[in-house]
């Protein structure tokens, strides 16, 4: 998560950007071609009329949950609560729970359906770090992922629209004031491409260039010459549309990385001290944790992919492609959603 965007559209920043990176499994050498890589970067705006993305709050109770262990590890006490996620409760030990009515869950038990209560025995309890440390990195590739979708185009067709109608019903709930939440969505299952689905476009910029964080410049030294010595580039797929997002979920971002604390068992860093990478604006509040991007030139292939390429299967993008002629879409009405505002 970057906010704002690192990314603009003929020169509009965004409230924050998603990013999602790609690398291989393996070394240019083993795969006798240059080792690239890839980022689908989406965009999300902040609006006080649409009702807060429950994916984003998701990422965010999830956030919270660490940024909780940190602190009680540290002796600091809990923050204020957020209204997308349950509140934290601690007993007389330090130990953080979710109140939830009358059932509690422990945030430091990994998997409460298969593992103990580590609430049980003081011998039990562990450092933030510790219980971070102990949690396996699942880096799963689903087989299915290798092979052609059992689904038709038309099969595809017809459910890009049905979630269409869904996702719309949840807009116009909340603009004739319904605003029942469910907390956190961890009742709903969950996969990394779940913005992807959410943008509701299959239209994007795509340049050639490097990562926005160190390395930046990718050791095109090591670039096998006969590939046309492209290793290491970062190939970006920058979706058109941004996802509307509530003024709430950009606020708690900011606060989220403004008021990080470093590890109780830090060796490196000043443990449970205020740290933050990004440049705080002392009047606002907000963060900055944005790079900017530098020049490009030809050799960026830069390319827009719109509705000249392809017949989307999103109805919002079909709608949206017969809303005027090229030039009307691009720049009067740029978005397939009715928060839009024009470049």
């Amino acid at each position: 998560f970057k906010v704002p965007s690192e990314h603009s559209q003929e020169g509009k920043f965004y409230s924050g950007e998603i990013q999602m990176a790609h690398f291989y499994s393996v070394t240019g050498d083993e795969a006798n071609v240059d080792n690239e890589m890839a980022h689908v970067s989406i965009f999300i705006q902040e609006y006080d009329n649409v009702p807060p993305y429950p994916w984003l709050d998701r990422a965010i109770c999830q956030w919270r949950k660490t940024e909780e262990e940190q602190r009680a590890a540290c002796g600091l006490p809990s923050v204020d609560p957020y209204p997308g996620c349950f509140p934290y409760s601690r007993d007389e030990n330090n130990v953080t729970a979710i109140s939830r009515n009358s059932n509690a869950r422990n945030l430091r038990t990994a998997d409460s359906k298969n593992s103990k209560n580590t609430n049980s025995n003081p011998e039990d309890k562990k450092s933030a770090l510790e219980f971070m440390q102990g949690q396996p990195l699942r880096v799963e590739i689903e087989p299915d992922n290798f092979a052609e979708h059992s689904m038709t185009d038309e099969e595809w067709a017809a459910w890009a629209e049905a979630y269409s109608e869904s996702d719309n019903k949840r807009f116009e709930a909340w603009n004739n004031g319904e605003r029942r939440e469910l907390l956190e969505w961890d009742h709903r299952s969950f996969h990394n491409y779940q913005p992807l689905i959410d943008v509701k476009t299959e239209y994007y910029f795509r340049y050639s260039g490097t990562q926005t964080v160190p390395p930046c410049y990718g050791r095109f030294d090591q670039s096998i010459p006969t590939l046309g010595g492209r290793g290491f580039t970062n190939h970006w797929r920058v979706m058109k549309d941004p996802i509307p997002v509530h003024s709430r979920q950009i606020t708690e971002l900011h606060r989220l990385l403004r008021e990080r604390i470093n590890p109780a068992s830090s060796q490196t860093r000043t443990a449970c001290a205020k740290e933050t990478a990004g440049k705080v604006d002392e009047t606002t509040g907000r963060i900055n944790v944005a790079r900017p991007l530098q020049y490009t030139s030809h050799s960026h292939f830069k390319v827009f992919c719109e509705c000249q390429d392809w017949r989307s299967k999103w109805p919002e993008d079909r709608k949206w492609c017969a809303s005027g002629n090229q030039n009307q879409r691009l720049y009067d009405n740029p978005y397939n959603h009715e928060w839009k505002e024009g470049f």
